[in-house]
């Protein structure tokens, strides 16, 4: 019996110890109401709600700091490339400006050439053209009435003779070997002025000059128009100039101004004596070119 009760008391006691533990945690467990915010303690060692949910990363700034010395950097680097990339195209500008002006000089070396030649053709004929105000008499008379003394009239009278037979024959060749017109002609009628410089050399060149006057041939060349930015134009030459001198060499034909104007160093200085309504001017241009249009013509010495 004894026993029975001390069970039973046991059982109570227990009984009692859960009621008062269960009233301690109803309210750790007891769910938070609608709108209430959960606030509970945690316990040692217990995980809650913030490890199960990854924290946020902090914000990155999206503008850093720019580094003084890269920016720097930066910007010469790009500027040495732009300045770069002008030089080229300045290079390139500047050699395809020196084609152009080699094509322009040899252009017009090609047309005094052609032009030169067709002077010549002109004046390859029977006789030269008649004197101004009367027929042209080649004899020892007219000669004399020039200046020129007995033995010097004979003598440019027999070599005139000569030069006017070689071309004939020259002449009649070509038409009948069929390169009349053509460039070999006109190289032959070259050689041919080329024996007139030795009769120059012989007489000396006032002489000479006085002679193709006298003769009804031209003795000088005139300029008749100016090509715009050719050596000519730079150098102040104008239509209607007389040319006299060149380098220091007498021009008495457009054979003669082109031989001068290819030999020598190409743009080396040189001047240049022109006849300009009456006064003799010096000018100084470029050995090379002209880039003019020429006219032969007669001036009395």
């Amino acid at each position: 019996m004894f026993k029975s009760i001390l069970i039973w008391g046991s059982v109570l006691g227990a009984g009692a110890l859960l009621g008062v533990a269960l009233a301690v945690f109803s309210p750790f467990t007891r769910a938070p109401s609608a709108g209430q915010e959960a606030s509970l303690p945690l316990r040692a060692g217990a995980v809650g709600p913030s490890a199960e949910t990854p924290t946020a990363p902090a914000p990155v700034a999206t503008a850093q700091r720019h580094n003084p010395v890269t920016t720097a950097a930066l910007t010469q680097q790009s500027t040495i490339a732009r300045l770069r990339r002008q030089l080229e195209e300045e290079s390139a500008a500047r050699q395809r400006l020196a084609d152009e002006v080699n094509e322009l000089r040899d252009t017009l070396q090609m047309l005094e050439q052609r032009l030169d030649g067709l002077t010549e053709h002109s004046q390859e004929n029977d006789v030269p053209p008649p004197r101004a105000g009367g027929s042209r008499q080649i004899d020892v008379a007219t000669l004399i009435a020039a200046g020129f003394d007995q033995n010097e009239a004979a003598f440019l009278t027999d070599r005139w003779g000569q030069q006017q037979m070689e071309r004939l024959y020259l002449r009649d060749q070509a038409i009948r070997e069929g390169w009349i017109d053509t460039p070999r002609y006109t190289q032959a009628l070259r050689e041919l002025n080329r024996g007139e410089a030795s009769m120059r050399a012989d007489i000396g060149p006032a002489a000479y000059d006085r002679f193709l006057f006298a003769t009804g041939q031209p003795n000088r060349v005139r300029i008749n128009t100016i090509i715009d930015s050719s050596p000519a134009q730079v150098s102040g030459l104008q239509p209607g100039d007389t040319i006299v001198t060149y380098d220091g060499n007498p021009i008495y034909s457009m054979s003669d101004l082109r031989a001068v104007t290819t030999t020598g160093e190409p743009d080396a200085p040189v001047v240049m004596e022109v006849d300009r309504g009456g006064q003799l001017v010096e000018i100084e241009i470029a050995r090379g070119p002209l880039g003019v249009t020429l006219n032969s013509t007669r001036v009395e010495p």
